[in-house]
């Protein structure tokens, strides 16, 4: 089952996180994780975090952030992770979550959405190709803004035609759901 998390979901999630955190090799801390999942579990205002439960246990999550953009005419949302464990991978879960995230965002009249991906995922990106994201030429750059920070600045995508930089992906979203998403055997995982 796919839904939107609640509160309750804090612990599960804690560990879905830690896990795609070790995988991508971030190894945040609990505090770090706890900062940026719970206020979205408390405010949808913030962003939605969508979870795939299996008998009572969560497996995935996807995590979306909310913004507003002059390109795009409006409401923005930025897909920050998504993230199936590996016990649950290469059976369309990922699709699954991410299809019911779309079908949400088109109802509350989101105009497009972004993400990122690293290079070294093609995988994540052809699932996101077959949800009609495209990948785009922006570039894209992070700058910390606290002190003792374990995420270091970044540059990404600053080379043409580079295979070893994250790509940035876009959809907009249509009147109509795209029927694209078909059994997608990728694993998934991405990084904001």
């Amino acid at each position: 089952m796919i839904r939107q998390a609640v509160p309750a979901d804090l612990e599960a999630l804690l560990g879905l996180l830690a896990s795609f955190s070790e995988e991508a090799g971030t190894n945040f801390g609990r505090e770090h994780l706890l900062a940026g999942l719970e206020p979205m579990l408390n405010n949808q205002d913030l962003g939605l975090v969508f979870v795939s439960e299996i008998d009572s246990v969560l497996v995935g999550y996807a995590v979306i952030g909310w913004g507003l953009g002059i390109e795009s005419g409006g409401k923005e949302a930025l897909i920050d992770e998504v993230f199936v464990s590996k016990n649950h991978r290469n059976q369309g879960l990922g699709a699954k979550m991410l299809s019911e995230v779309m079908t949400h965002l088109r109802k509350h009249n989101t105009k497009a959405v972004f993400l990122e991906t690293e290079a070294q995922n093609p995988n994540s990106r052809k699932l996101y190709q077959n949800l009609g994201f495209e990948p785009e030429d922006s570039v894209w750059m992070r700058k910390a803004l606290y002190e003792n920070s374990t995420i270091s600045s970044i540059s990404t995508g600053a080379s043409s035609g580079s295979t070893d930089t994250p790509t940035a992906l876009l959809a907009c979203l249509p009147a109509s759901p795209k029927t694209c998403c078909k059994n997608s055997e990728a694993p998934l995982m991405t990084a904001g």
